[in-house]
């Protein structure tokens, strides 16, 4: 995808050509290191804001997240986005993804998964890898993560865009390049146990609250764009565990 005068995923530098780059599957991944315990499952609503030096945007995601083993877990999620670009271009995306994470310690965790959206230049294919750094405890929980993904475009559309140059008209036709890409964010997540098991303290069903940060660089591998994003991101995430309801009356 592209960015009103200049780039992608919302993101411009002042007074430049414009351009077009990939887009990835995710926005801010909102999450600590610690997976959910076998059978545990979660919704999580989230937007965001994300800014350059001439474009702003906004998205909504919704994320879900199912324990299946021991420090394993199954994620999915959708993410629709706004950015003005302020010419020819739709101003709406949309991402989907699945991946996994695994925590072989409470306070690392693997990320990778595949995503695929559209935009105005058509389909793309994005994977994602990632590690997340965390001090996981009942209060607040800080964390930190480093991500890498490389976004596909499959068999990309042109989009001619118009711009003004004084009293003529310039332009561009616009066609994004295969384009590869890192984050550095941080955040905070804020856990409320709503029904504890007093038998297993990491069991529960409990309400979390996440804020974070990230700066986003995306690089065409045609070698001829680059481009940063700063965003930030907040959501409400519920946690169900349905073997808390479920115990047998020996457990109590």
């Amino acid at each position: 995808m592209s960015l009103r005068h200049c780039s992608v995923l919302a993101l411009a530098l002042g007074g430049c050509t414009p351009f077009a780059l990939s887009t990835p599957a995710r926005t801010l991944p909102l999450e600590s290191s610690a997976t959910l315990e076998e059978g545990q499952g979660s919704l999580q609503v989230a937007g965001s804001y994300f800014s350059s030096s001439d474009v702003e945007g906004g998205s909504a995601s919704l994320r879900g997240r199912v324990g299946v083993a021991s420090q394993l877990e199954l994620q999915g999620e959708g993410t629709v986005a706004h950015i003005d670009y302020e010419d020819e271009r739709s101003p709406l995306y949309g991402t989907g993804r699945i991946g996994l994470k695994f925590a072989p310690v409470e306070w690392v965790g693997l990320v990778a998964g595949v995503g695929a959206g559209g935009h105005s230049y058509g389909p793309f294919v994005a994977p994602d890898i990632g590690v997340i750094f965390a001090y996981e405890n009942p209060y607040v929980v800080p964390w930190g993560a480093a991500r890498g993904f490389v976004s596909v475009p499959v068999d990309p559309s042109t989009v001619r865009v118009t711009r003004p140059n004084g009293e003529e008209i310039e332009v561009f036709d616009l066609t994004p390049p295969n384009t590869a890409g890192w984050q550095l964010s941080t955040g905070i997540r804020i856990p409320f146990v709503v029904d504890p098991d007093p038998l297993r303290p990491r069991r529960g069903t409990r309400v979390d609250f996440h804020i974070g940060g990230a700066y986003t660089r995306l690089h065409g591998l045609d070698g001829e764009n680059e481009l940063g994003l700063l965003q930030v991101e907040a959501g409400v995430e519920i946690v169900i565990d349905p073997s808390v309801g479920a115990r047998a009356p020996s457990e109590l």
